[in-house]
C-alpha cells in the first residue's frame, strides 16, 4: 500500500489522509505502482505532507500554486511534474478546473526497474521541479500515460508486466530530456556546485540503502566529506545528512 506520511501532523490526519487516498480512483500494479485519473491531490495538501514515493504528474488544465521543500512552486497546465521520495509538498491555490494524471511508484519498484537513472533531467529542476510542455510535447506524455494506462488494465502477470512497464519508462524518460524545457535547461548549463548537487541527489537516491554515512558519498564523489557538506548546503540550504 503506498502511503504518504507527515512530520507536522498526528495521526488521525494521517488516517484521514490515507483514508482519501484509498477512495481515489486507481488502476494499480500491486503495491509497486498506481495510475490515478483527475487525481484532486493538490486540495488535499493544504497543510505540509511528505511524500515516500516517487510521484509523476501530468497537469493537463488548471493551475496550482503551493511549495514543494518550501520553495515556491506554480504548476500551469500543460506541464509535467516530478516529485521524490521525502518532497515535503502544499497547497495555497488552486483552480477549480485543475486535472492532474498521476502515477505514483514505491522506491523499491522505482529501484528495481532502475527508473532512478533516468531521473536526471528532473533533479535538474531543482528549484520548480516543473517541466512546462509545447502542445507536440503534451501529446507524447498524453499518449504514455494512455498506454500505461491500457498495459495495467489488462491486469496480465505483474512479472510479465514489470518488464514491459520497466522499458516503457526508460523510453519515456529519455524522450523528456528532449523536451525543449530540459533542453534550454542543458544549453544555459549548471555551476559546478549545482552539477556536484546534482551527482549527489542521484548517488543517494540509488545508495541509501547501502549507507547514510556522509563519507561514503562523499568518497563516491572523490572529495573530502567536509568539502562536499558545505557545497550541498550552500546549493540546496540543507545539510548533505538532511537528504541522505
Amino acid at each position: 500500500m503506498f502511503t504518504f506520511t507527515s512530520k507536522y501532523r498526528i495521526m488521525d490526519t494521517n488516517s484521514k489522509l490515507q483514508s482519501t487516498y484509498d477512495a481515489m480512483d486507481k488502476i494499480e500494479m500491486g503495491n509497486s505502482l498506481a495510475i490515478f485519473n483527475n487525481l484532486e491531490f493538490a486540495p488535499i495538501f493544504h497543510e505540509p505532507y511528505q511524500l515516500q514515493d516517487v510521484v509523476i504528474t501530468y497537469c493537463t488544465q488548471g493551475n496550482f500554486i503551493g511549495t514543494r521543500n518550501t520553495m515556491p512552486m506554480e504548476i500551469k497546465a500543460p506541464c509535467l511534474i516530478q516529485f521524490l521520495p521525502n518532497d515535503i509538498l502544499q497547497s495555497c491555490e488552486v483552480s477549480d478546473d485543475i486535472k492532474l494524471e498521476t502515477i505514483v511508484i514505491s522506491v523499491e519498484y522505482a529501484q528495481l526497474i532502475q527508473t532512478m537513472d533516468y531521473l536526471q533531467p528532473f533533479i535538474m529542476l531543482r528549484r520548480s521541479p516543473v517541466i512546462p510542455l509545447t502542445v507536440c510535447e503534451s501529446e507524447i506524455v498524453k499518449y504514455f500515460f494512455q498506454l500505461l494506462t491500457t498495459l495495467l488494465s489488462n491486469k496480465k502477470d505483474y512479472a510479465e508486466l514489470s518488464e514491459t512497464v520497466r522499458s516503457l519508462f526508460d523510453s519515456f524518460l529519455h524522450i523528456v530530456k528532449s523536451f525543449d524545457a530540459m533542453v534550454e535547461k542543458e544549453i544555459n548549463k549548471v555551476s559546478y556546485n549545482e552539477e556536484l548537487y546534482q551527482r549527489f541527489c542521484l548517488l543517494v537516491i540509488k545508495e541509501h540503502v547501502h549507507s547514510r554515512q556522509v563519507k561514503y558519498y562523499a568518497d563516491k564523489l572523490c572529495m573530502t566529506p567536509k568539502y562536499m557538506a558545505r557545497i550541498i548546503k550552500t546549493v540546496s540550504g540543507r545539510t548533505a545528512t538532511y537528504w541522505i
